[in-house]
């Protein structure tokens, strides 16, 4: 499958309404400057009930954009108000991941692979332990969760990863 394919394909599979150009909400934006444009990038807000995953844990997007040969996988979580635990955040990227993510990326698909906690207030010191040592997974890719400043861009994220 060609690089361009793979987000012609998976736009194919979500629907036109859960498509959206800006991860903002409660407060809280990633900015995705930087990263791939349209139509070499997909966002998608996974609180469209078009997408079906109602009563379920899940984060608040998934972003997918492809330059060149590296294709980049962000599921972003956003939180203006404060973090009450480190497994709420984990638990709803790893929804993002299993309920989304990977049913719309080819097992065999090549990624560089972020999940992001994007928040505005401090995190309590305890709270901010315990994420550090959490991970996400999508498909045989695991990450720990990349903690990031609400207006922060997205690109730094995955710069900042290796």
């Amino acid at each position: 499958m060609k690089k361009l394919d793979l987000i012609k394909t998976i736009a194919e599979n979500v629907p036109a309404s859960c498509c959206v150009s800006r991860c903002e909400g409660d407060g809280c934006k990633v900015q995705l400057e930087g990263m791939p444009s349209h139509p070499d990038r997909l966002t998608i807000t996974l609180d469209c009930q078009e997408l079906g995953i109602r009563h379920k844990k899940r984060c608040d997007y998934l972003f997918i954009g492809q330059t060149g040969a590296t294709t980049y996988v962000a599921l972003i979580e956003l939180k203006s108000g404060k973090v009450h635990s480190a497994t709420g955040v984990a638990q709803q990227l790893q929804g993002g991941a299993d309920l989304v993510a990977a049913r719309l990326l080819p097992s065999n698909a090549s990624f560089q692979f972020c999940p992001v906690l994007a928040h505005r207030k401090g995190i309590h010191r305890h709270i901010l332990k315990k994420l550090r040592n959490k991970k996400v997974t999508l498909h045989e890719t695991t990450a720990p969760i990349r903690l990031v400043q609400c207006d922060s861009k997205l690109i730094n994220v995955f710069e900042n990863a290796g």
